[in-house]
Order: C-alpha cells, then structure tokens, then sequence
C-alpha cells in the first residue's frame, strides 16, 4: 500500500487549520507566557501508554471505544488559541485543569477580572517538573493590561473557531473508531469576533 506522511501531514494540516511551523503549543520547564485569544473548550483523551498518542474521547454514549472496567476514565484537559510570545506564533494549547481553574479565578478577582477574549492581559505558566507526572504550574498574571497587536489579531481570525476543531477531532476520531458523531451545523457562518465569544 502506498503512503506518504507529507500528503497526509498537509491534509490534516488544512483540514484541522494547523500549521507545521510550531503551531501545538507544550508547556515547558520553567515560564511560559501566552495570551489566551479564544474561549477554552473541554478536551477529554484517553492515555493509552507511554509513547503513545492519546485519543480523543468522543463520549462512551457515543461508542468511544477506550471506557470500561479495564480502561482509567480519560483525562481532561482544555484547547484553546493562544498567541505563545516565545515561539512568536498563535498556537494551539491543550491547557492542564489546574492552569484553566488558576484563570478561572482570575475572571472573578478584583484586580484581574475580565470578560471579554482576547484576554486583556498576558499570563506566565510557570511549570516546575514540566513533562511529568509530578509537574507542578504557578500561573502568574501580568501586572497590566495590553492591547493585543493587530497583526496577531489578523492572524488569528484566519484560525479555525476553537469549537468547530474540537468538534473535528471527536469526529475523526469517531470515524477511527468506526462511530458515527451527529454535529449540528453552525448557524453562524460569519466571521467570529474574538472580543464577541464569552469565557
């Protein structure tokens, strides 16, 4: 059988509206600053190994075939467009619990609060143990807000909304699986404002 890796890199490239030029963001040793540009979207996947790629759960009332006795529940972790100030780059991040909740009280502290996305300011993941089990995150705000430049917004824009491409990856999922996910379709066609979507 014929295959070719690069044909199929592309594909889901332009299918998923990810690039090959760093755009999965992996929370590293030490700071991590990010702005969050888009609402954060729940992420279930099933750890199937070391060295294993996780799969995306789909939901077991759906014919995920990774729940049962001998499987551990899957782990939940929260996609969402950020714009990673290291790599210089809008990247998609799988955030851990822990961060989204540290965010979470952000919204309602005084200080920080926001409402809208874009967020008003940067945050600093600062990671001890980055890459293992034992990984502990301090998420730091910043002490002021910035606007987010209009060249990055631009560039975000062209992204794929956070909720359709999660809601591809259940599906191509699902398809792995031999499951069929009914979505509905979007209702909104236009073009989505970033300081439009809630938190």
């Amino acid at each position: 059988m014929n295959s070719s890796f690069s044909e199929d890199l592309e594909k889901a490239e332009k299918e998923y509206g990810v690039g090959s030029k760093g755009e999965y963001f992996t929370i590293q040793e030490g700071d991590n600053n990010i702005r969050i540009l888009s609402k954060a979207i729940p992420l279930a996947q099933h750890f199937l190994g070391k060295n294993v790629k996780p799969a995306v759960c789909f939901g077991a009332d759906k014919g995920c075939p990774h729940h049962g006795e001998k499987n551990s529940p899957p782990g939940l972790k929260f996609a969402t467009w950020i714009y990673d100030h290291k790599a210089k780059t809008i990247s998609l991040a799988k955030l851990p619990y822990t961060v989204m909740k540290a965010i979470a009280a952000f919204e309602k502290n005084d200080e920080y609060k926001f409402s809208e996305l874009p967020m008003p300011y940067n945050v600093n993941i600062k990671a001890i143990k980055a890459g293992t089990k034992e990984v502990e995150y301090n998420v730091i705000p910043a002490r002021q807000n910035t606007p987010v430049p209009p060249a990055i917004l631009e560039e975000y824009k062209k992204k794929t909304d956070i909720n359709e491409l999660i809601e591809k990856f259940k599906t191509k999922e699902a398809e792995n699986a031999g499951a069929v996910i009914q979505t509905e379709p979007s209702s909104n066609e236009d073009e989505i404002n970033p300081a439009d979507i809630p938190f």
